[in-house]
């Protein structure tokens, strides 16, 4: 499997994040702390972006590409539960998890399906912003509760 490369975006992250609704409330000085904690990455079809059962160092965000999530059943079979693409985040459940009470493993796999450039921010930044920008939180916690249901495998009764 290839390593994922580092991106050489002609954008900046800076104008990556500038063009995320999420992050519209940030002052300037806390776009630039978000900047500095971000990397780009560019993935390939059927890389794996975040995995499961790591533990939730990272938040990500989709800038171009999809994906998608997948999660094993008690069965250990592989279900396909939702799709993203750009715009989209991931890691929100480690986020909110370790916002309220620490650590979190993570309880899907996110495999690209094309050419993905996904912006990687560390979940220590991600948590000063949470901290200091309560709607923030609320849209990534509504995020989460909204794919809650979605997201979980549907155990058929065959």
């Amino acid at each position: 499997e290839s390593e994922p490369e580092i991106s050489s975006h002609e954008d900046s992250i800076g104008e990556m994040l500038g063009g995320l609704e999420l992050f519209d409330s940030l002052s300037d000085d806390d776009r630039r702390f978000l900047e500095k904690s971000a990397t780009c990455i560019n993935f390939l079809p059927g890389d794996t972006i975040m995995g499961a059962y790591e533990t939730g160092d990272h938040f990500y965000i989709i800038i171009v590409g999809d994906a998608a999530v997948w999660r094993t059943d008690a069965l250990s079979y592989a279900h396909r539960v939702a799709d993203l693409s750009d715009g989209e985040i991931m890691g929100e459940s480690a986020l909110l998890a370790e916002f309220e009470r620490g650590r979190h493993v993570r309880s899907a796999t996110i495999k690209a399906e094309t050419p993905c450039t996904v912006i990687r921010i560390s979940m220590r930044s991600m948590l000063t912003i949470l901290d200091r920008y309560p709607e923030i939180r609320e849209q990534i916690q509504q995020i989460h509760d909204d794919r809650g249901a979605d997201h979980a495998p549907h155990i058929s009764d065959d």
